[in-house]
């Protein structure tokens, strides 16, 4: 079956995703670029020079700001979030280290003392670089976390690095090796559909703003009307709808909203590599060969 690249993906909440990391998927990928060292170098510095200085409009300002700080390739980075209490402008870093045992421990961080003052905290270990998700549905939820692994990582899909579920429901996310999304993986001897990871938007129900939830709002105290975006809405406030990201007569990242979604990073660098060939062919212009005696025009 060959590989595929997909625009269109299923619906998954950040929550969904997040709820683990992917330390074993780190430690195969390292083996797998030392047994065949080259086949994935990963971002390239002249890849990085290819991201916009300066972003514009909203979803690019927002796929702008959840990038990672420029770390090492080879290790692992944990994400450290505040559940409140905390200004998560500021305060939201990221742990970087190259050994999978203090990745571990960082990931089983529950609080952290500011002072005289214990946060509440999540932390997440991203997937390694140079590597993309999927979504698989309809997996058997006794299945176990180490059952998966044997159902998804063998020969038979060289690429996955990696399954996880979402919680206990029958849905799961594969990590791949590379750029590409495959329509299809093997699950022991089947053969099921894979869709392209989407990741939604934030929108915050408190302040209204875009970026972040409501449970790490860093403003609890300011009150916006999540659907209009008036400050301080009045009881009983009656308003029109207007979606901050699309500008649609709806609640900001509604269902029926079209442009709740980030656009998958692979499906950006597809698009940015087009346009690219497409400069390149519209301003290449065939030169004459030498003694022929003819040109654009016909015969002389």
């Amino acid at each position: 079956m060959p590989l595929e690249e997909m625009v269109f993906g299923e619906e998954i909440s950040r929550q969904e995703d997040e709820a683990s990391g992917w330390i074993v998927a780190h430690s195969r990928k390292k083996q797998r670029q030392d047994f065949t060292p080259g086949d994935s170098p990963g971002p390239s510095a002249g890849h990085r020079a290819a991201r916009p200085a300066h972003p514009k409009g909203t979803i690019n300002k927002l796929i702008a700001a959840s990038r990672l700080p420029r770390l090492p390739k080879d290790h692992y980075r944990v994400v450290v979030r505040s559940k409140g209490g905390m200004d998560v402008r500021k305060n939201i870093f990221v742990i970087s280290t190259p050994h999978a045992r203090n990745a571990e421990a960082y990931a089983k961080v529950k609080q952290i003392r500011v002072g005289e003052t214990l946060h509440e905290v999540s932390t997440y270990v991203t997937p390694p670089g140079d590597t993309c998700r999927g979504i698989v549905r309809g997996i058997d939820p006794e299945l176990s976390d180490d059952r998966l692994g044997e159902l998804f990582v063998h020969a038979r899909n060289p690429k996955v690095l990696g399954v996880r579920r979402i919680k206990k429901t029958p849905t799961v996310i594969v990590l791949f090796d590379g750029m590409k999304v495959p329509n299809y993986v093997m699950c022991g001897t089947n053969l099921i559909r894979c869709t392209l990871y989407r990741r939604q938007i934030d929108a915050c129900r408190t302040c209204g703003k875009l970026g972040h939830r409501s449970d790490v709002c860093p403003t609890p105290t300011v009150i916006t009307c999540p659907d209009c975006g008036v400050s301080s809405p009045p009881e009983n406030y009656t308003c029109q709808p207007k979606c901050s990201i699309c500008g649609g007569a709806h609640p900001t990242a509604d269902r029926a909203c079209q442009s709740r979604y980030q656009v998958p990073y692979i499906v950006r660098r597809r698009r940015r590599r087009r346009r690219k060939a497409n400069k390149q062919r519209a301003e290449f212009v065939p030169q004459q060969a030498p003694g022929l005696g003819f040109n654009q025009g016909g015969w002389p």
